[in-house]
């Protein structure tokens, strides 16, 4: 295996990069224990992939605090593909302001691909989510490095929900979590971290929304 694979997977932290995310605006999850993982919350300009067992693991209900927050300030939140459409009444009642939400629907994996890179690029997107996975269809690193470059220099949050059959693929992604279900809630282990080792999370009380 390649230096340059061990690195996207996150199996090989360079000693002179510090795990945290000095001088980077980060925004707290909701959730203090995911906080500690994540080395404070979310970092604009990563592109962070959200991987599911199924459908409505939980990650919908992951992002509501981040939501609630980012929607209070400018900028716009897209919805790529989702596979539902966001519920309204639970964003709403979650403190989620929704004036500035768009869904946008493509015809192809292409085409989904292209409107996120150019929606990142922009500068005018504050948070982005776009599901990817859909039939056989299979996304190439080297779209998923375009998708990390144009969250980069737009700076903003951007989510991409793959199925976890891709778990053991090498990726650019900055961040990559598990989201597995179990009894007490909805297991959320950090496969790979900006600058820092791979980690087990913990398990956090996440509904399905819609």
């Amino acid at each position: 295996m390649v230096l340059a694979e061990l690195l996207d997977r996150g199996q090989v932290w360079r000693g002179s990069e510090a795990p945290v995310h000095t001088g980077q605006s980060v925004l707290e999850t909701g959730y203090p224990e995911l906080d500690i993982c994540l080395n404070g919350g979310w970092v604009p300009g990563h592109l962070i992939e959200l991987l599911i067992d199924k459908k409505a693991t939980g990650e919908l209900s992951l992002l509501l605090p981040l939501l609630s927050d980012v929607s209070h300030k400018s900028g716009l939140i897209l919805w790529i593909d989702p596979p539902m459409a966001p519920y309204s009444l639970a964003l709403a009642q979650s403190g989620v302001r929704l004036r500035d939400h768009r869904i946008i629907r493509t015809g192809s994996l292409d085409e989904r691909l292209w409107v996120m890179e150019q929606a990142l690029k922009s500068g005018c997107v504050s948070l982005l989510v776009g599901w990817l996975d859909v039939g056989r269809e299979r996304v190439s690193d080297k779209a998923l490095r375009r998708l990390q470059l144009a969250a980069d220099k737009g700076q903003g949050l951007a989510f991409v929900v793959r199925s976890s059959s891709h778990i053991n693929n090498s990726s650019p992604a900055s961040f990559r979590l598990h989201l597995k279900q179990s009894e007490a809630g909805v297991k959320v282990d950090l496969i790979k971290r900006y600058q820092s080792w791979p980690v087990e999370g913990p398990v956090l009380p996440l509904l399905k929304v819609g």
